[in-house]
């Protein structure tokens, strides 16, 4: 797992790059079939009659690989309080079987909200193999703070 990381380790700017991630027709298909029954995710003849002109994920299924992959990066290693949320996501292409996709997650706000917890605000952003922007969303995390060190007291006076 690693070193824990606190909100104090994520200043605004601060940048992490996603490992990659190829995506199979077998799975778009398995995922949209329990999630997403759509005839352009499911069925590659009905896909080919499409507006896509073939299978393509489904949005649910591409922010799922987003936040596996960021979790796989970072997030398996933050302090989580929760989740607080997730916006502004964006499909920008479709994502199609045979694709590979990787990506970056950049913190965008930071509140360090007393000892005792911090909020960051970060913002995901999947690519595909050429370096296209496939998809974005902003998402919002509470964390622990680092707790401060005690310091150490000598006994003073009549103390043992």
């Amino acid at each position: 797992m690693g070193t824990l990381l606190y909100a104090e380790d994520f200043p605004v700017g601060r940048t992490f790059e996603f490992d990659s991630y190829s995506v199979t027709a077998e799975e778009i298909k398995s995922f949209a079939s329990e999630w997403d029954p759509m005839p352009f995710h499911t069925d590659e003849r009905a896909a080919a009659k499409s507006a896509f002109g073939g299978l393509v994920a489904s949005g649910a299924h591409t922010l799922a690989i987003c936040i596996r992959l960021a979790s796989d990066a970072v997030v398996s290693r933050m302090a989580v309080i929760a989740g607080r949320g997730m916006s502004e996501a964006r499909f920008l292409q479709p994502v199609r079987p045979g694709m590979t996709l990787t990506g970056t997650m950049t913190i965008t706000d930071q509140q360090l909200d007393g000892p005792a917890k911090g909020e960051i605000e970060l913002r995901n952003e999947l690519y595909d193999q050429d370096g296209q922007l496939v998809m974005s969303m902003v998402g919002e995390i509470i964390l622990r703070r680092r707790e401060p060190e005690r310091e150490e007291t000598a006994p003073t006076g009549g103390e043992i």
